[in-house]
């Protein structure tokens, strides 16, 4: 057996291993690996074997925003070989900053570095004119492995992000795609993040474009808009899903923690209220009305189904924004004082969850600063870290309060053992993300508690049970093995 050590800082797992050394010389490749299963590791791993062998001088990352800095203050620390660390020069572009004299220095100096240079990014950079500029310069003038952390940013082949990114491809002569959900909303998830790795693996199979491959994996069925007078193409199932799986797997790797680490198992249950009177009634009337009073602010009007489901889920959480956007609390704050019960009856640390910043900013009156920390977009980069530092490292915060959307993704947080939704979106990908903060390698083994506040006979029940089925719809292309949930 090769010697890893020369590849690796740490030695890698048995599974970590194994797929480095299938998997290191192949010019594209997915590892479609559950959060927490090591896929940082293995890709410092492939790093390093294609520098040492002269057959890349260039690692570009792109990630969601917030989690691009983890891959040089944390990823790269610990993974990278120590002769490489030391050699290395990493810059993290930051949009704001491009235009700086100091940041085109170093873009520059990344350029000419005498060694391995590495890119790191945000996906929304791409979307700006310099950020994707300096992707292609970076792309064309090193030689280079192309990450997409989180490679779910690219389900959408018509959006501009995607678009650029595929385009940008062409310049890598090895890319990797990095994502434990690859399938979040539908099996057409996986059409660009494929194509972003083999691009010649779906016109191999006679599929041109996207619209075929929707064809092909998807039944539809022609449909009149009698409003529009216009129509449309409706999916009524998907199929060929075992054919898919079979492509999926040919060029990625897919494994669950249960799989491959000696993780604790996940528990999960529920707590249940029900809502305040004021917002039952309020709720019955956008259900039944579509608009509702709001006493003297005004009125909250939801004439499509959409509008009508978010704010019955903002009702549930005890506030609702009127017709002119102005955040208008309703009743007694019943899911809030539900939290305050489940943190009375659990001990430890713990991460909650909340899918609006208004609950969050309502969790903040009760909880504090002294024993918790909040994680919003509105919170700053020198927050977010001290925030880290204060419940990960140190523990003297007990809370780790957060939005999903901003935190959910690549922070790891396992000195938490109960994790709290005070409220969910319908994202599967922010959902199994955000569960696998805590639950990660170096974790102890004490199983990890996940908690559902849930006000009864509302969306809330509605919403989880989507979620459930597009986790069963996801599992048929990812083989998962389905486990109790909630």
């Amino acid at each position: 057996m090769l010697d890893t050590s020369p590849y690796f800082r740490l030695k890698p797992y048995d599974h970590q291993h194994d797929v480095w050394e299938e998997t290191r010389d192949l010019e594209g490749f997915a590892l479609f690996w559950e959060m927490g299963a090591g896929k940082s590791c293995a890709t410092i791993g492939k790093t390093s074997w294609l520098y040492k062998r002269d057959q890349i001088d260039g690692l570009v990352i792109l990630a969601p925003n917030g989690v691009h800095q983890n891959w040089v203050t944390d990823e790269l620390p610990t993974h990278m070989p120590d002769d490489l660390q030391s050699s290395m020069q990493t810059l993290v572009w930051h949009s704001n900053k491009a235009k700086n004299k100091k940041t085109q220095q170093a873009l520059a100096e990344l350029l000419d570095h005498d060694g391995l240079s590495i890119l790191v990014m945000a996906y929304d950079a791409v979307m700006t004119d310099t950020g994707s500029k300096a992707l292609k310069q970076f792309l064309v003038q090193r030689k280079c492995l192309y990450v997409l952390d989180e490679s779910g940013r690219i389900k959408t082949p018509g959006a501009k992000r995607t678009k650029r990114i595929l385009a940008s491809a062409k310049y890598a002569p090895f890319r990797l795609v990095l994502s434990g959900t690859p399938v979040d909303n539908s099996p057409f998830d996986v059409y660009t993040q494929v194509k972003f790795i083999c691009p010649d693996v779906w016109k191999d199979r006679g599929i041109t474009n996207f619209s075929v491959f929707k064809a092909r994996y998807g039944l539809w069925e022609k449909r009149l808009n009698r409003a529009q007078g216009r129509q449309f193409n409706q999916l009524l199932r998907y199929c060929n899903l075992d054919e898919l799986r079979d492509i999926v797997d040919s060029v990625g790797s897919r494994l669950l923690k249960s799989d491959v680490l000696d993780l604790p198992a996940k528990i999960y249950t529920k707590r249940t209220f029900t809502l305040d009177p004021k917002q039952a009634k309020a709720y019955k009337d956008l259900d039944k009305q579509f608009m509702t009073w709001l006493d003297d602010n005004g009125t909250a009007t939801a004439d499509l189904v959409l509008t009508r489901m978010l704010r019955m889920s903002q009702l549930c959480s005890g506030f609702l924004k009127n017709d002119d956007e102005v955040v208008v609390p309703v009743g007694k704050n019943v899911r809030l004082r539900t939290l305050q019960d489940v943190l009375e009856d659990v001990t430890g640390s713990v991460i909650i969850w909340t899918r609006w910043s208004w609950e969050l900013d309502e969790i903040r009156k009760v909880l504090g600063e002294d024993d918790a920390v909040y994680y919003d977009g509105r919170t700053s980069t020198e927050d977010r870290q001290d925030a880290i530092q204060r419940f990960q490292r140190e523990g003297t915060a007990r809370y780790f309060v957060a939005k999903a959307s901003a935190a959910g993704e690549g922070l790891t947080l396992h000195r938490a053992k109960t994790v709290v939704y005070m409220s969910n979106t319908y994202s599967l990908r922010e959902r199994l993300q955000s569960e696998d903060r805590p639950h990660r390698a170096g974790m102890t083994n004490d199983p990890v508690t996940y908690i559902d506040i849930v006000a009864e006979g509302t969306y809330d029940e509605k919403l989880l049970q989507s979620l459930r089925n597009k986790r069963n719809t996801a599992s048929l292309i990812t083989g998962d093995i389905l486990t109790p949930w909630a």
